[in-house]
């Protein structure tokens, strides 16, 4: 009976290794997501602008996973369109957050072969525009995204993303208004498809 035991375990062992090899989340993956987004700009040791709404905002990426026993590593590339928007009453205008690129890499941790729980760490480009910052009309801000999210697989290939951003942009110098620096936080939600 033991005998039978340690073979049984054996076989289930052997398995468990094999599905491994093969596990969720390893490989080159495209993604697409939709992301509610709020902005910011701030003046420095000034005041800061807001916004009490979301913007939604298209998310694509694409990258590669690997897993080391538990631990994933993944690196990606992001684009989102817009990533959010704020109200100038003053000025009877808005600014946009757009055109967002992100390069990251993702460390994570696994639970089973279906569940990811990860971080990011980017660095990341987007664009400023609004009517009321002529004559530059817009700038490029660089700087840092953060974020912390799941992905859940659901099939061999596809699983469902869930993550919370915060960009982290520098500021820059406007002829008109001088220095300003935007942020940017929110939520994407998202499939991601695993080539195998």
């Amino acid at each position: 009976m033991a005998l039978k035991l340690a073979r049984i375990l054996t076989a289930f062992a052997i398995a468990l290794g094999a599905s491994a090899a093969h596990a969720q989340f390893d490989g080159i993956f495209f993604g697409a997501g939709m992301g509610l987004y709020k902005a910011t700009i701030q003046i420095p040791d000034s005041f800061t602008f807001g916004n009490d709404k979301h913007t939604a905002g298209l998310n694509l990426d694409a990258g590669y996973g690997r897993s080391f026993g538990d631990f994933n590593l993944a690196g990606e590339l992001r684009y989102a369109n817009e990533i959010g928007k704020v109200d100038l009453s003053a000025f009877s205008t808005s600014a946009k957050l757009r055109n967002a690129w992100s390069v990251s890499v993702l460390p994570g941790y696994k639970f089973g072969n279906a569940a990811l729980l990860f971080a990011r760490l980017g660095y990341t480009r987007a664009e400023l525009t609004g009517s009321f910052l002529d004559p530059d009309s817009s700038k490029t801000h660089t700087g840092w995204l953060w974020g912390l999210g799941a992905k859940g697989a659901f099939s061999r290939n596809l699983a469902l993303t869930i993550e919370y951003q915060l960009y982290d942009l520098k500021r820059e110098d406007y002829a008109v208004s001088g220095p300003l620096q935007p942020a940017s936080t929110g939520v994407v939600v998202g499939v991601q498809y695993t080539l195998r």
